[in-house]
């Protein structure tokens, strides 16, 4: 089979392939449904003696060096050391580099391909299945790296303090009127009158309590007693699941992983995907699957609490950070459907995640 690419096959990835696999032929095209991110990806198949493969090629966001690159694949290597296997294996060159540097100065890895698909509603099953396996990432990794602080707060809460901070001192009312002045239409753009649309329907769904709500989780002070290696960005496009059944195929996409609560995890990936009931308090549709997790990691008290905080404020903050996006930094996206779809489903999360915020802000509190 001669190489093969595709029209779309941007210039130098063949190269940069070809520093990890020099022999046999490759077949190179982009892959489709990369997220949001806009990160240059590529689908590699390989044929050579031994066998065909398929891999991933992808590079690192501007501005990540080669040592935060390196702490990515070394984080991967150890939780498949531990026995994680839906950690994909990452690929490394005949010298053993795992990352190659392009022209521009741009890190690229190849990682192994793992087949399956996410699911936006995962069955019960599916939804045990994976968080085992984040229990059984989140277990190794407490283990096996050491972590820069044994205790403390979270970055996750410092992330919500510094969101609450932005939307005290920039409300959505002052956002509707910068709508006006975005450019309606152009490649990548999300047209602006579907912003402004969601933006009136976000701004109409905030409470009275809003002003308090956003004070009381700029005042948060939670110091929790587990920081260490996770994930980060592990949401539902990032778990796959094999021919719909409830295996976990692979969970991709490590380069967001930093030293945080395991609870960031936990509250972003639940918080992606839709509950199998509304039933009860926020969140608890969720309590077999957190029981399924902590079977293998048990969770602290204080990681109880801060788990259906941190989804509340991420459907709230994830809205403010798609309208600022947008609205405020014009930025361009491949897929403006897909990113009103992400918007659409944070306003359908947000008249609970309110309900909630506004029950413990009233409250002083993080106990219901």
């Amino acid at each position: 089979m001669d190489d093969m690419t595709t029209a779309m096959d941007e210039p130098g990835v063949r190269a940069i392939c070809r520093k990890f696999v020099p022999d046999g032929s490759l077949a190179i095209a982009p892959l489709r449904g990369a997220g949001f991110s806009g990160s240059r990806v590529y689908r590699v198949q390989t044929c050579g003696r031994d066998r065909d493969e398929t891999f991933v090629c992808k590079a690192f966001a501007a501005g990540v060096d080669s040592i935060r690159a390196a702490w990515v694949h070394r984080l991967m290597r150890i939780l498949r050391e531990a026995g994680v296997a839906e950690v994909p294996a990452v690929a490394a060159t005949p010298a053993g580099d795992t990352i190659v540097t392009d022209r521009a100065g741009a890190h690229w890895e190849l990682i192994e391909f793992r087949r399956g698909l996410p699911t936006a509603a995962p069955t019960p099953g599916q939804a045990e299945a994976a968080v085992v396996a984040l229990a059984r990432m989140h277990d190794a990794a407490r283990r096996a790296v050491a972590p820069a602080r044994a205790a403390g707060m979270p970055a996750c809460v410092l992330r919500r303090i510094r969101l609450a901070e932005r939307m005290l001192g920039r409300p959505w009312t002052m956002l509707r009127r910068l709508c006006d002045s975005v450019q309606g239409h152009g490649p990548g753009r999300v047209p602006s009158a579907d912003v402004a649309a969601r933006l009136e329907r976000a701004t109409r769904l905030l409470p009275p309590t809003t002003t308090h709500i956003l004070g009381w989780i700029a005042r948060l002070d939670l110091v929790v007693p587990d920081l260490l290696p996770v994930l980060r960005d592990v949401w539902a496009d990032h778990v796959l699941f094999v021919d719909g059944t409830a295996a976990v195929g692979g969970i991709i996409d490590y380069h967001a992983a930093a030293i945080d609560s395991p609870a960031t995890d936990i509250a972003r990936l639940l918080g992606s995907w839709r509950p199998p009931g509304r039933e009860g308090t926020y969140f608890a549709a969720w309590g077999p699957t957190l029981a399924a997790y902590e079977r293998i990691r048990p969770l602290q008290a204080s990681e109880r609490l801060l788990i259906p905080l941190l989804a509340a404020t991420g459907v709230l903050f994830g809205l403010d950070t798609w309208f600022h996006w947008l609205i405020e930094e014009e930025r361009l996206f491949p897929r403006p459907d897909a990113a009103l779809s992400r918007i659409d489903g944070l306003l359908a999360d947000l008249p609970a995640a309110l309900e909630f915020l506004a029950d413990r802000a009233g409250r002083g509190g993080l106990t219901g």
